[in-house]
This record gives structure tokens, C-alpha cells and sequence, in this order.
């Protein structure tokens, strides 16, 4: 079956709005609700016409949500193609920063906490870099919030693709080793640098007494030696082609639903099953959920509206002053070709080869009759022609198919 996921959330969306609408957000409903319309001209659509062979061709309005599965393809691929084009000729590193299972629901659930989150991975990197080079250096980054595990449940992690190195006044300072461990000079890892900079932003957000002094701080007894960071020397960039699989592999989640179709092995109507491969032991496990369990488990992790998962620091800094310093290090101009500029017929023949506009018998250009669109009274449709060539082209009324969705 193509398009699995999208099929589950049609044909049970009604029956988990009326049974979990109270314990999800109104936004998720709202999202739910925009995917079960996805492609429908019950949701809008532009008309095109053939004069040449009387073919209507009516392409229907996407949601364009997070939660759906074949919307945002080309939304990762804008985050990674911007990502790289922006990228400075150095090489960088990936690294999976993860924080102790008993404080998954805390940040889970709390947008404030999630922030700081974000924020404590890029400057525990920073500080292990100051700290080792002994120079106040500046790296770049781009950090993506994952709050979710493989199996579906709440894992908070942050995955961080980061420049080996920094600058500091107008001097690129090489930064290669990433201490994970205490062995020879090192007497402080990125692990250590990691757990203090979230349990100390922890202690500022929290209110201050002594049940969260001595969680906090037995938290601390608990991992003398750090939370887990995951970055080895095989999680080097040294291409753009393979920054680009790192950055589409990291910003997938974030405008796609967490788990795609092809780890759905199983659907019967009743029940969901899907498999991931365990992270340490790489064993194929698989779980089993009813049809609105695994609905609920997909949805919670939607971000609220306005939450922002992918955020850039340092080198890459929208607002980072010293951009033309760094530039002039590597002879770059800066200049980066926006890909959420390409139309939506650009991007379909850019993934699929073909010009969805042509006519399907004689492969000509069709011409853009009507545009038709949804608003509080129903679909309302605008001409795109004038009236006279409405008439010549012989076009039938629009009103008559508008009718017939009602």
C-alpha cells in the first residue's frame, strides 16, 4: 500500500479527534484535520485546460503540515540544500547529544526547556573548544531538536552539525579532536561539558528549591561522567554530497512525521506494527500498536506552532556580525540561492522529471483556467482568463464541479 501512514490518519482521523481531543493541543487537531483534506479539491485546486485536446486537469492544494508524510519531502530538502550552500570549505562534525531517560518528559513537554536544550548543546561545544585551544574562538552550527526515539516514544535529543574549528580575529584555529574520553592530556570531555551545561540551565529555569536541588543533583552523582554524546571520527564531513545526506538525515523530522512508510510493516485495520533497528545492539525489533495508539503516538510529538526545532549559532547566525571576516578567510562571497524561491512546478520536475503542467496526449503546455480556493463560505472560484477567452477556449463552468464536491 503506498502512502501507508497517510491512509491510517484518513480513514481513523474522525474517530481519534472524537475520542483524544482532549488530550492533545487544538493545533494538532487542526494539523490532523489538514492532512485528511491533503490533496482533495475539497480543499482547493487550480484548473488547467488543453485547447488542443478538451483535457481539465484539476491539481488540488497540499496541507503542507509537519505530520504529513508526502508534503514535506521537499521541505527537508530545502533545510539541507540551504544548509550546504551556506557551509564554509571546512570540515565539520555530527554529534548526537542525548540527556538521561528520566528527564525526557520534562523537556518533552515544556517549549521552554526545549530552547534551552538547543542552546546548551552549541556552548558546550564552544567551551570545549575554547577551553582546549585557549583561544576565544567562534565555531558554527546548526542544531535540531529530535524529541522522539525510534520506537516512538519521548527521546530528547539534539543532533548538531558543527564546524572542526573557529574563528577568532580574523584566524581560522583548527579544532579536530572531539574528547569523548580521559586519557592522555584531556581533563575534561565534551560528555562532562555536557551534563553541567544542562543541569545548570536547569537550575535557572526550575523554581529553586530543595526537591529540585537534590534531583539535580543526583542526577550529577548518577553520570560522573557525563551525558551521552555521540560524534566519533566516522561522523566527519570533509564533501558538500555528504553534508547534504547528514543535513537531509537530521532535518528530516522536522517538517516530517516521525516515522516514515517503510517502517510500518504491518496494517490490518485493527492494528499497527512497525520495526527500527535498536541503536546499540543494531538488533530489528518490532512493536505493535492499535490504530488510534500509534496515531496518538505519532501526533504528541508534533511541535506547537511557532516552535523553532532548527536553529543556527555561531559562524551561522543569521544575525553573526563578523560574516565578512569569516568570509574573506576562505574568498567566499556569502551568497546563498535561496531554494524556498523555486515554484512548485520547478520542484516537480526537479524530483520527478516531469512537467506536471503538460498535457498528458500531447505533451503541451496546459493553460491555467481557474483557481479555486476555500474560504468561510465554501470553495470560491477566480477566473484566470478574461471573459471572452473564456468563451473561446470553450471551457464547461466550473460552478457545475464545485456543485458536485457539496
Amino acid at each position: 500500500m503506498k502512502h501507508k501512514l497517510k491512509h491510517i490518519l484518513r480513514t481513523h482521523g474522525k474517530e481519534f479527534i472524537k475520542i483524544y481531543s482532549t488530550k492533545v493541543s487544538p493545533y494538532a487537531i487542526s494539523v490532523l484535520i489538514s492532512v485528511m483534506n491533503c490533496c482533495t479539491t475539497r480543499n482547493g485546486y487550480r484548473s488547467f485546460f488543453c485547447v488542443h485536446c478538451k483535457v481539465i486537469k484539476r491539481i488540488a492544494f497540499t496541507c503542507k503540515k509537519w505530520l504529513c508524510p508526502t508534503c514535506c519531502v521537499w521541505a527537508s530538502r530545502k533545510f539541507a540544500i540551504n544548509f550546504v550552500q551556506r557551509m564554509l570549505p571546512v570540515t565539520h562534525r555530527h554529534l548526537t547529544m542525548s540527556i538521561p531517560d528520566m528527564l525526557w518528559v520534562m523537556f518533552h513537554d515544556d517549549n521552554k526547556l526545549q530552547k534551552i536544550l538547543i542552546q546548551a548543546s552549541y556552548e558546550t561545544v564552544r567551551q570545549m573548544m575554547v577551553m582546549y585551544l585557549h583561544v576565544d574562538v567562534m565555531p558554527g552550527a546548526m542544531c535540531v531538536l529530535h524529541n522522539f526515539g525510534r520506537d516512538l516514544k519521548k527521546n530528547c535529543h539534539v543532533h548538531m552539525i558543527v564546524t572542526e574549528g573557529g574563528e577568532c580575529e580574523g584566524i581560522w584555529h583548527r579544532f579536530t579532536y572531539f574528547p569523548f574520553e580521559k586519557k592522555g592530556c584531556v581533563h575534561t570531555t565534551i560528555n562532562e561539558l555536557w551534563r553541567d551545561n544542562v543541569l545548570d540551565l536547569l537550575r535557572l529555569s526550575l523554581p529553586r528549591t530543595n526537591r529540585n536541588e537534590r534531583f539535580l543533583e543526583g542526577i550529577r552523582n548518577r553520570y560522573p561522567n557525563g551525558f551521552y554524546v555521540y560524534g566519533p571520527s566516522s561522523c566527519r564531513i570533509k564533501s558538500n554530497r555528504k553534508a547534504y545526506k547528514k543535513a537531509r538525515y537530521i532535518t528530516r523530522y522536522v517538517r516530517h512525521p516521525p516515522i516514515s512508510d517503510s517502517r510500518i510493516s504491518e496494517y490490518d485495520g485493527e492494528n499497527v506494527t512497525i520495526w527500527y533497528d535498536h541503536p546499540s545492539s543494531g538488533v530489528r525489533e518490532y512493536v505493535t500498536f492499535s490504530v488510534l495508539e500509534f496515531i496518538y503516538c505519532v501526533i504528541i510529538h508534533l511541535p506547537d506552532k511557532g516552535m523553532h526545532v532548527v536553529v543556527n549559532y555561531g559562524l551561522y547566525s543569521p544575525r553573526y556580525v563578523r560574516k565578512v571576516v569569516v568570509q574573506s578567510i576562505f574568498d567566499t562571497t556569502g551568497e546563498v540561492i535561496d531554494s524556498r524561491f523555486l515554484s512548485w512546478r520547478s520542484s516537480m520536475i526537479l524530483s520527478t522529471g516531469v512537467d506536471p503542467l503538460s498535457c498528458s496526449f500531447c505533451n503541451r503546455e496546459m493553460l491555467e483556467v481557474y483557481l479555486v480556493y476555500k474560504c468561510s463560505t465554501g470553495l470560491q472560484p477566480k477566473c484566470m482568463l478574461l471573459a471572452e477567452d473564456l468563451s473561446v477556449i470553450d471551457y464547461p463552468s466550473e460552478a457545475d464541479y464545485i456543485t458536485s464536491l457539496s
